[in-house]
């Protein structure tokens, strides 16, 4: 048995031997006839010279005549851009200091490639060499030498833009490609519809999730834009259901990733109307018939574009000269840096229940004004009563030089509720001390959460509206200004702020600076403050528009 394996395995051994004794013939073989051929041109020459025959000897084509000069053109500290020999042909090397090599093939046979034709072009990181498949010309020769790499996450890429607007990208250290790739595509990848019938489609865009009255179940842009800053591919576009249906606004950026490109930050928002949150609300959108005009952006549960308000101004704030303080404390300063903001506390029976508040440190510590609350309404029965501490509050605040204003807490259902809370406002005014007040009436409209069915939660937009004008309108009446608090969510999907523009509003808005764009008088920044002669926690305000001290 051995005898015979071990005889197997010399035939084997033989046919190989034999294999290669031919592979080297056929190699002696190629190798004179090349020689013959060569000694053949060279007898040609030696003839042409005696006979005088002058018959040009073809050459080969080359795109750039001068690869030399220009290599040494576009070297860089970047990019060495140098001639190289591949097969026998002249290319141009563009090496990266990642390890890539780009190889244009720049020498072809006489009846070689065209004017114009995609040229041959070869990718190498160091270990392989593959087959670009971007479509590279000699003319990117320039741009290709210029461009850093991209580098996103752990790659590096060189970024191609062609000229039907797709683009394409080779990952520099892996040699995967994305070639000809759509930003519309890719746009649209991030969207799934869903037929849910009677003419209803349910639109999912990442984490969102809207319903849109339509029987159109394929989406389209109109209005399409991408901006290349330094290859993040920037998307900005209205959003429609078939063509024309209007259904909201995208913003993403496109990168490549590994072996494509993706989309990052991609933020989605439905054109909604005001109503949209209103506890009746069906929750389907009417798509419309054009693209908002710099709409209301509202973020947080639901991404909205909303119409702008059409009565209430925009504010003027730099917020750029905005002072943050170590204690917390902020004030605000014109462009020549003088101070244009006061500072302020709003205060209940919930920050006397820690302690007493002393007014006088209050004011030592740089406190301008205090908005203390008057009173409430209960969140079930209705019950309208007074805060324990606001006589209190409302007296030694004043007596130590602060600015005060007092709030009520609504949850009138009813305007003639609205006006009862109002009223109560009034009366207790005149009980404390009317001289003591200084700024407005505040009327604080808000979602009570602890208790989702809250009797003011309850309310339309509508209602909720003219329960806001009713209180305000009775503050007016009786010589007082009136004002809103309520915050930014709030303020636009739960009331109606054109409708209540002519009365000043107090912001809540709890983080550095606010994108909120329209005017407010008060802005309350923080529920976490430290005030000396105040123990715990407070809210703490910066006053913007002086006008609402009462003179």
């Amino acid at each position: 048995m051995e005898q015979e394996e071990i005889l197997t395995q010399l035939k084997k051994h033989l046919k190989v031997w034999r294999a290669a004794a031919w592979v080297l013939v056929l190699l002696f073989a190629a190798v004179a006839t090349c020689l013959v051929l060569v000694l053949f041109q060279d007898g040609k020459k030696k003839d042409n010279k005696e006979t005088g025959d002058t018959t040009p000897v073809v050459q080969n084509r080359f795109v750039v005549a001068d690869a030399v000069k220009t290599a040494n053109e576009y070297s860089n500290h970047d990019c060495i851009v140098k001639p190289a020999q591949i097969m026998g042909y002249e290319y141009l090397s563009l090496s990266y200091a990642n390890g890539l090599t780009v190889y244009l093939r720049n020498e072809f046979p006489p009846e070689g490639t065209d004017e114009g034709t995609d040229l041959p072009v070869l990718i190498s990181n160091g270990s392989e060499f593959r087959e670009c498949k971007n479509k590279i010309t000699v003319d990117n020769l320039k741009e290709l030498s210029e461009q850093k790499p991209f580098v996103h996450g752990e790659g590096e890429y060189l970024f191609f833009t062609n000229a039907d607007g797709t683009y394409g990208f080779i990952n520099m250290l892996t040699l995967d490609e994305a070639v000809n790739v759509n930003p519309k595509d890719l746009a649209a990848s991030y969207f799934t519809l869903e037929d849910i019938g009677d003419d209803h489609v349910k639109v999912k865009a990442g984490g969102a999730e809207f319903v849109f009255h339509s029987a159109n179940h394929t989406v389209s842009f109109e209005g399409f834009e991408v901006t290349d800053e330094e290859h993040m591919l920037n998307v900005s576009t209205p959003v429609c259901l078939g063509s024309g249906e209007y259904i909201g606004y995208l913003d993403a950026t496109i990168v490549p990733s590994g072996d494509r490109f993706t989309l990052i930050n991609a933020k989605f928002g439905a054109y909604v109307g005001f109503d949209y949150e209103d506890p009746q609300s069906t929750k389907i959108i009417e798509p419309i018939s054009a693209p908002i005009e710099n709409p209301i952006v509202l973020t947080g549960s639901g991404r909205y574009y909303l119409p702008r308000f059409e009565r209430v101004g925009t504010h003027s704030y730099n917020w750029d000269n905005l002072v943050i303080k170590e204690n917390g404390f902020r004030y605000l300063t014109d462009d020549d840096g003088n101070v244009i903001s006061r500072m302020g506390v709003d205060v209940s029976y919930y920050n006397n229940s820690n302690g007493a508040i002393d007014w006088a440190k209050v004011k030592k510590a740089g406190i301008d004004f205090a908005i203390v609350r008057i009173g409430y309404r209960g969140i079930s029965q209705g019950t309208v009563d007074g805060d324990s501490y606001a006589k209190t509050n409302i007296q030694e605040a004043a007596a130590a030089g602060l600015d005060v204003g007092v709030y009520f807490y609504t949850q009138a259902i009813t305007e003639e509720e609205a006006i009862e809370e109002a009223d109560f406002v009034l009366k207790k005014i005149a009980e404390y001390g009317a001289e003591n007040i200084t700024l407005p009436l505040v009327i604080d409209t808000e979602l009570y959460e602890p208790k989702q069915t809250a009797r003011g939660n309850l309310l339309t937009r509508e209602q909720r509206t003219k329960c806001i004008v009713a209180f305000c309108e009775r503050v007016k009446a009786a010589g007082y200004t009136p004002m809103v608090y309520s915050s930014l969510r709030w303020s636009i999907m739960s009331y109606d702020r054109d409708a209540v523009a002519d009365y000043p509003f107090w912001f809540a808005y709890y983080g550095e600076r606010s994108s909120y764009r329209f005017d407010y008088a008060i802005w309350q920044y923080t529920s976490e403050g430290s005030v000396p002669g105040i123990t715990g926690d407070v809210d703490l305000d910066m006053m913007l528009d002086y006008s609402v001290i009462k003179k």
